[in-house]
Parts: structure tokens; sequence; C-alpha cells
């Protein structure tokens, strides 16, 4: 049996019998004993409850409320207040917040002190978290061969294609609440937390206020701030809930129900704007949200004993910017100091306790009772099993040498690396303990469930968590497992629940809700040299069998290419090594030069190509493939003289081999900030696999990126590229574009052989606006035919440029100067390239 007690009086029994049950064969004396034995239990149960209950109707003051207003970004102002009430020990009995004031709130409740939300929101990079995307260097191998290429995705359930929500689901969030609230998060009454808690949501089904009082206290929390139009709704139930500042964005009468006698609230909600200020259409379109609960609003500061109004001017809800979180709650703290003198006549008009009641004379009275015990850190240790060894009861006599020796007691168990602990004056009679704990050692997992799959099976997502009962659970290891999974596409969401079974033993639960097996993505992309390209790419994933990747893409317009590709990434094996086939197509038009630098003809490049080969996947960043290749060419003039010696065709099939190795740890594919990619490809055709041309070819590139006080980027780009004598031209090294060498045409960096170094310089000048100076050079450039080895002189290239980020991909203009030719007298030539979009 246990007997399980929070705060305040409230008393959770919970009766456990730990035998095996009674049977028919027990005997009438057992029964009595047994029988005697509850008696006596209850009895002193209920006598100790008479007691606490007594207790506490001497404390002989009111009940403080504390309600909290949504506002996003701006909620960080609500920490300066909190930080205040903490100094100047006001007790708080009972809270309610609103979006991220709910947050605040639902922190605080669970023993988290102003200066710990303080460090919280200065250390957390509050943008990165309000993304579903994970960090680049997280995502498995080929997501990362995805990332920037489309501007629309869509899915399909059976047939009907389901366009983008454009909302983000959360999964950061959601894990970074999870970790926050455990072992918090399995409390189903928020009456049982430290301090009574609720936050406000709204049914988007019913259009009603929904007050969150129980359950799962991340998801709570993640409701209270799912923004319609920014998040995605949160389903509870048959509910779906979205922010409820729509209609309760200061839940003062929440409070008031709760049981408060007197309410402090937060405003931290931007007044109207005049009608002068309303110039634009998101202007009217926040003014119009703000109406929506304006009228409950100024029903429920009427109410209120204080209101605190920060003053947040200037400041936007997506203001998440590291240094505009330090100022607003420098601003918070601004609004608490003006509010000091009601706080403190607060205090006096209530009898609330004095800073020097907390002198050591008052910890020697003898009428001193316990309040309520708050505890956190524990994350595998019960309560019960904490509160036996600090022999502490709610309402009971205050001991501090007792206490003292319950913490001697609880560091001799060995469990704990640190234990902090105070005791906090709450009236003239009652104190609040505070203990702070932190554990040596992780929970050992006793069981797993995974609840939510449909398509999957469980033995498949069960090897993806990658952990199996008798490991030791550790939270931050689980929280990177978890997004890395997230970064496959296959869920919509993984959320998990921990539950502790016995000591130093859990269980945990992962919830999981599947995204459909089949997505299909398009792009557009304009430059000078294809003009507007489309892409239409289609994915399917775990179609028939786990795992299975089956994915297709065509590009059109400008030019003409597809591929498509079937694949077997052994994560549900374990293993490194996956089995590929693939097919592909290609007509792309392509311009030839003269000695001179002038363009003479225009050849269709046309090939068909088949492979089948082994993937070894060593890790997220690092992939190599070996393949075997066959390709039939097709190559011939499109624009040019009647001359076959001067403009031969070709019809060529080839049969090689090819080994591709990629080294990807670059942060981001749009706005590389830091990191390097190493590449190489190797290619043989040999006439012994009835290949027509024989020929070998290798190419390496390498980038690297290294960013400065953060506005400043530099690059350098190095490239070899050779082929054997008997390379035909169509197989030259090719590095005609402006992402690799400037100040040349397009198709006019060709070579069968050629060393590229090249260095960017990028400045940010807003956060999406950025400028770029650009050099290059091109070096030990051969041409080899069966007429010898010509040998040809540097190239050199330089560029200014400006790169805008837009809704729709990257734009971006190049001014270059470089070498008009690789032959003759070195003339330069100016160049102007422009792109927009994605590169595909």
């Amino acid at each position: 049996m246990s007997v399980v007690i929070f705060h305040k009086g409230r008393m959770q029994v919970e009766i456990k019998n730990r035998g095996n049950g009674l049977t028919s064969r027990v005997t009438e004396m057992y029964q009595l004993k047994m029988l005697i034995w509850v008696i006596i239990i209850f009895v002193e149960v209920f006598v100790h409850s008479l007691f606490a209950n007594d207790a506490i109707e001497e404390l002989n003051r009111p009940r403080i409320g504390l309600a909290l207003s949504g506002g996003g970004a701006k909620g960080f102002a609500h920490i300066g207040i909190i930080k205040m009430l903490d100094s100047l020990h006001i007790p708080i009995d009972y809270i309610a917040g609103t979006s991220m004031g709910g947050i605040a709130g639902g922190l605080y409740a669970i023993g988290y002190r102003g200066i710990d939300l303080e460090r919280l929101a200065n250390r957390s990079d509050w943008e990165e978290i309000f993304t579903d995307v994970p960090p680049r260097v997280m995502l498995p191998f080929f997501q990362k061969k995805d990332q920037g290429r489309y501007q629309l995705e869509f899915y399909f359930k059976g047939l009907k294609p389901v366009p983008p929500s454009g909302l983000i689901f959360g999964q950061k969030v959601l894990l970074l609440f999870t970790s926050l609230t455990y072992p918090f998060q399995k409390v189903d009454d928020f009456d049982r937390l430290p301090i009574p808690f609720r936050c406000i949501a709204v049914d988007l089904v019913t259009g009603n206020e929904v007050v969150i009082n129980k359950g799962p206290l991340p998801k709570a929390l993640r409701s209270t701030m799912a923004i319609p139009t920014v998040f995605s709704p949160v389903e509870w139930g048959d509910s779906l809930l979205v922010d409820g500042g729509l209609i309760n964005n200061l839940p003062i009468d929440v409070v008031r129900d709760m049981g408060a006698d007197v309410i402090i609230a937060v405003d931290v909600e931007s007044p109207l704007r005049e009608r002068s200020e309303l110039n634009t259409g998101i202007d009217v379109l926040n003014q119009t949200i703000g109406l929506l609960g304006l009228e409950k609003k100024r029903r429920n500061l009427k109410i209120a004993d204080i209101v605190i109004r920060p003053d947040v001017r200037g400041f936007t809800p997506a203001d998440f910017d590291r240094e505009k979180i330090k100022e607003l709650i420098r601003r918070g703290d601004q609004a608490a100091q003006d509010a000091l003198e009601d706080l403190i006549a607060l205090k006096h008009k209530h009898h609330l306790f004095f800073l020097k009641d907390s002198s050591d004379d008052f910890f020697k009275k003898d009428s001193i009772r316990v309040y309520d015990v708050q505890v956190m850190g524990n994350r595998n240790v019960s309560f019960k099993y904490i509160f036996d060894r600090l022999k502490l009861s709610i309402g009971g006599f205050f001991q501090l040498d007792s206490l003292r020796q319950g913490i001697a007691d609880l560091r001799a168990t060995g469990y704990f690396e640190g234990i902090d602990y105070e005791v906090v004056p709450y009236s003239d009679n009652f104190v609040r303990v505070l203990i702070r704990l932190k554990e040596i050692q992780n929970p050992q997992i006793n069981r797993i469930e995974i609840f939510g799959n449909i398509n999957l099976p469980f033995s498949f997502i069960y090897r993806l968590i990658g952990l199996k009962p008798g490991d030791l659970l550790s939270i931050e290891a689980l929280n990177e497992q978890i997004m890395e999974i997230y970064g496959l596409g296959y869920f919509e969401f993984l959320e998990y629940y921990i539950e502790a079974v016995g000591e130093n033993l859990v269980n945990l639960h992962v919830v999981v809700k599947e995204l459909p097996i089949r997505r299909l993505r398009v792009g557009l992309r304009y430059d000078d040299l294809h003009k507007l390209v489309a892409v239409v790419s289609g994915q399917a994933t775990n179609l028939l069998i786990p795992g299975i990747r089956w994915e297709n893409e065509f590009q059109f317009a400008g030019l003409n290419r597809f591929t498509g590709r079937i694949s077997y990434p052994s994560r549900a094996l374990n293993l490194p090594v996956y089995p590929f086939m693939y097919i592909g197509y290609k007509d792309i038009s392509t311009n030839i030069f003269d000695g001179d630098g002038s363009k003479i003809a225009t050849y269709k490049d046309r090939s068909s190509e088949f492979g089948v080969g082994l993937g070894f996947l060593i890790s997220k960043a690092f992939n190599a493939e070996l393949q075997y290749q066959q390709e039939y060419m097709n190559i011939k003039p499109e624009v040019a003289l009647p001359d076959p010696d001067l403009f031969a065709s070709w019809k060529d099939e080839l049969h090689r081999l090819r080994i591709k190795m990629d080294l990807d740890l670059i942060d981001d594919v749009l706005l590389p900030r830091n990191g390097f990619r190493l590449c190489a490809d190797g290619e043989i055709n040999l006439k012994r696999l009835k290949s027509e041309v024989h020929y070998s070819r290798i190419e390496t590139s390498l980038e690297l990126f290294r960013t400065y006080h953060q506005k400043n980027t530099i690059r350098f780009y190095g490239f070899y590229g050779e082929g054997s004598k008997d390379l035909p031209v169509y197989k030259f090294v090719r590095r005609s574009r402006p992402e690799f060498f400037v100040g040349m045409e397009y198709d006019q960096v060709i070579a069968s052989k050629m060393v590229i170094v090249r260095f960017d310089y990028r400045y940010e000048y807003k956060k999406d606006v950025f400028f770029k100076l650009i050099a290059n050079t091109a070096f030990n450039i051969e041409h080899r035919t069966y007429q010898g080895v010509f040998h040809f002189h540097n190239l050199y290239g330089a560029g200014v440029g400006v790169k805008l980020l837009s809704p729709v991909g990257p734009l971006e203009l190049i001014i270059s100067r470089g070498s008009k030719s690789v032959v003759g007298e070195r003339t330069y030539q100016n160049l102007v390239y422009f792109s927009l979009g994605y590169r595909f």
C-alpha cells in the first residue's frame, strides 16, 4: 500500500495490493487481520487528512492567483514579473495562462523559478525550435538530397491529393515541452501539480473555449500555443485545439473560478492600432484577431486586483531573435519595478509574510507547519521515495533539523549527484519546501510500447527507436533519435511519455501519426541557360515493404530529364548496405564554343541509362555507391554547319563500373554558414563489359564554409577532374555554372583535365538580403584527343552579386568579368548571371 500526498491539504490516496490476491482458501483469521490492517490505515489517513485540513484553515490568508496573457514572443516579458514575485516571496496558489502565458505559467506551476525561465529563454534558439525541419546535420542522407529543390509538396490519400497545409506541427516544440515537464507529464489532474494550473485553448470543431485542466502536460502546452495559420491544430479526443487567445487571451476569470481571492494579471498584448496605423492587409488582419476576445478581456480586467502591462511597443508576436528576447525580458523587469509599490501594498493588505520573517528565528518557532513541498529534477526516483526519506507531511509541524537529516538520507542513497533545498516562509505559520535534485543514473527501460502506427509495423518503428528493455534511458539521446526518425519523412509527429514503474525503472510509451506513404513535389526555376524549367517528383515510402523507397523525377520545359529509382535503405535491418536500381533519360541542349570564345554550334545531348548497385550508408553524413551502368548515347548537332568532320555525331553503347562517395556536413543547403562537403566520382568503361568506348574518368570536389561574427561567410571551392587519353568529348569534365566558375559562358569551362580554385565572401546585409564577392581561377587545363594532348592557358574570373531569399526560392544576380577563351590572346568579357528558384 502507498499513500501519495501532494500539497495544500489535497490528499490523493492510492491503494495498491502488492500480493497475489486472496483465494477461497484464506482463513477467516487472516481475513480478520487484513480487515483490521486496512481499517487502521484508513483511520491514520483520515486523521492525518483532518489535521492537514485544520492546518490549512489556519493559513487564514486569501488565495493568490496569477493570470498570464498570450502574445507570442512578447510573452517573454512575463519572466520579468515572475522574477519579481519570486524575489518578494509572494505565494502563488493558482495559475492560468494562454498561449505563451500558458507556457510560462505551466513551467512555473511545476517549480521553475523566474531565473530558471530566464536561463531557458536566453539559451534556446527559439527561431530554430519553432520549425519542424531538423538541423541538416541530423537529417538522414537521402533527406539531405531532397532539401532545397521544391516549392510545393502534396500527399496522396488513396487517389486524392492533399494540398500542403503550410502549417508547422511543432515537433521540436513538443519534444522541448516533454523534456521540460518530465516527470510531471503523466500527472493527469493539473490540481496535483505543485501549483494548480490551467491553460486555455479553443476547439475548432465547436468554437468553444476549452480550459485544459488534465491530460498530458506537454500536449496541453502545445495546444494553448497552436496559433491558427501558423501551427497545426492539436487533436485531443474529438476536438481540434488551437491557441486560446482567440476567445480568452487573459484568463482572469479562470483563475477566479479556481478559487483565487486576489488576482495578479499580466497583459503583454499590444493595444489596438489607431486608424492611421491600419495601412496594410496584415495590419487589418491582426486588428481583426485582436477584436475577437476584446469584450471578454475587458470584463476580465475588472475583476483583477493588480494588472501589470509591460511596454511591448515595437515588438511583434514573431520576434524570437535572441537580442529581442533579452529586451522583452528587460521590459518585463521594468514593468515589475513599476508595479513594485502595488505588490508590496498587496502583501501588507492581506498580511502576507514579510522579508524580515525569513530570519533564522522564524524557523525555530514551534508552530511552523509545512504548507507544501515542491520537488524538481527527479526523473526516475519517485516522489513517494523522496517524501518518505524527507519525513515531511503536508500540514505537519516543520523541523529544520529533521529536514536536514532527510536531505542527508537522500544523499546517502547514491542516486543523486547534487541536492539543493530551500525553505521559504509562506505566511506567519507556514513554510514551502523546495527540493532540487540532480540524479546520477538514467532510469532503466522496463517496457516499450508504440501506439498509432497503421502502415508501419511495430518491429520497424521499434528498430528505428534503437532502444530495448534493459537499456538506460537518456532523455537527450531519445530526443535526438526522435528528431532523426522524424526527419525520415514517415511521420506527421512522434511524441513519447515516460511512466515510472519502480525505483530506477520506467516504461516508454511512443505515440506516432503516420504521413501518407505517397507524395508529389513540384518546383520551378529560371536561369539564363535553360530559361524556365519545371520539376515534378513522386515518391512512395514503405509501399509493399517497410523501408523501401520508390522515387522518380521529371524535369521539363527548358530541358528534359527523367530519373526513376528504387532503393531499400536497410534501417529496418540495422545494416549499412542497401541495394538499388535506377533508370534515366536526358535530352539537354549544349553549346559549343570556338577558340575565340564564340558559340558555333548547339548539340542535343541525349542518352538513356540503366543501373544497379549497392549503397553503403555509413552515417547520416557519408554515403557511397558502387554501380554497374549501361548508357546509350545519341548525340548529334542541333544547330551547326553541315560538316560531319567538324561537327560529329555519336551513337555509342557504354558499359561501366562507377563508384560515388559523398561526405556532407554542410549545415544548410540554401544558405550554408558552416561545414564542408567532399565528393568523389570515378568511372571506368571496359570493352570486356561490351562497352564500345574504353575510357576512365575521375572527379573530386571540396566545399568549405565558415561564418565569422554571424554575418560574414567565407566559402572555398576546389575541384579536380581528369579523364584518360581516349575520353570522348561528350564525357569531358564540365564546370560551366556560376556556382562553380564565374566570368565565362555556360558550357564554356570544359576540358579533359582541369583544376579549379574559388573563394566567395558573403555578407548578410539583412535577414534575407546578402551581398557576394567572388574570385576564381582554372589551371592545368588539357584537351586530350587521338591527335595528342593540348595544353591551354589559365582562366580567371571575378564577380559581385546579390542574393535575396524569396517565397519561391533564392533570387541571385551576379555581374562578372572573366577570360573569354582558353586559347589565343588573353582577352576578357563581361557576363551577367540571373537565376530564380531552387537548384535541381
